[in-house]
Order: structure tokens, then C-alpha cells, then sequence
């Protein structure tokens, strides 16, 4: 009996251990119930916000900013873009002038944008819902390095010239 009671709670601590998944390695599940999660991979690394993550939605145009903040890591950069064009289900190409996408790494002061005329980017809206306030979607882009120096900035020389982002996801109530 002592052996069956001993197997029973070797089997139930098992079940009921703690799940020990490092969940800020991962990107959030794609999903489009308003969840207010965002998240990618920059150079195959996930990066998700940890700070501000706000929404701009106009009757032609939609911005959105994400902020990942750490002190602790000296970790500050933003992710932002937009696209001036009416809001809809679809997918909008980041080769004109209308949809702009930038990153920051305000810590090494390296900045990113994207550039038409060489390198590519997308974002899909998979739901936008004005009833339930809700919008959805897929992002992916690649950045060309550029810097506008303020008096006194410098590029620390860390920045890399081009960097990726892919697999990008957002779901958001507005």
C-alpha cells in the first residue's frame, strides 16, 4: 500500500509541478480577441514591449508605438509605424511615401528606417473591428541604419546597417 500511496504523489507532483517555460523568449500567440500583445523577432531574437504600447487610429491613417524598456539590462529602444492610407483588412507594402516604419535603440543610439528605394516591409491587418474595438495583424521589415544627429549625439559604433524584423504580430483594443 505505502508504494502505491508513494507512486500516487510521484504522479500528482508531476502533474501539478510548475510549468518552468520562459515565456519572455517567446512571441506572444497570434491572435485577434484584443489582448493587447505585440511582439517579433529582430535578427531571429524576440523582442517584446515591455513599456508603452499605444495606438493612433484615424479615419485615413494608423500609427502604432511600442516601447521595450529595461534598466536594469540597459535596454531602450521603440518600434513604430504607420500607414496613411484608409484602414481596412489587407496587407500594405511599405514602398511609398505613405507607410513609414522605424527603430530605435535609444541606449546605443542606433536608428532604423525604412527605406523604398532598397529594402522592403509589410503589415497585414487581419482584424479591424470598429464595433469591438479591436485590430489585428502581421508586420515584417527590414530597416536601413541612418542617424539625424542632435548636438552633443553620437553613434556609439555597435549599430549593424541593416536588421530584420519577422514574424511581427500585434492584437490590440483601441
Amino acid at each position: 500500500m505505502r508504494k502505491i500511496t508513494i507512486l500516487f504523489n510521484l504522479l500528482l507532483f508531476s502533474f501539478t509541478s510548475c510549468d518552468k517555460t520562459d515565456y519572455s523568449k517567446t512571441l506572444p500567440d497570434e491572435t485577434q480577441t484584443g489582448k493587447n500583445t505585440f511582439g517579433c523577432l529582430i535578427d531571429g531574437s524576440v523582442w517584446k514591449e515591455t513599456g508603452l504600447l499605444d495606438i493612433s487610429i484615424y479615419s485615413n491613417s494608423f500609427y502604432f508605438h511600442a516601447e521595450k524598456y529595461n534598466e536594469k539590462s540597459n535596454i531602450n529602444q521603440v518600434i513604430h509605424f504607420g500607414i496613411e492610407q484608409p484602414i481596412k483588412v489587407g496587407t500594405f507594402n511599405f514602398n511609398s511615401s505613405k507607410n513609414k516604419a522605424y527603430f530605435e535603440d535609444l541606449n546605443k543610439i542606433c536608428f532604423y528606417q525604412s527605406d523604398s528605394s532598397i529594402l522592403s516591409g509589410t503589415l497585414e491587418i487581419t482584424k479591424f473591428d470598429t464595433i469591438q474595438k479591436i485590430i489585428s495583424g502581421r508586420f515584417n521589415f527590414k530597416f536601413i541604419k541612418y542617424f539625424v544627429p542632435y548636438k552633443g549625439d553620437s553613434v556609439n559604433g555597435d549599430c549593424t546597417s541593416i536588421i530584420s524584423i519577422t514574424q511581427g504580430r500585434f492584437d490590440y483594443i483601441f
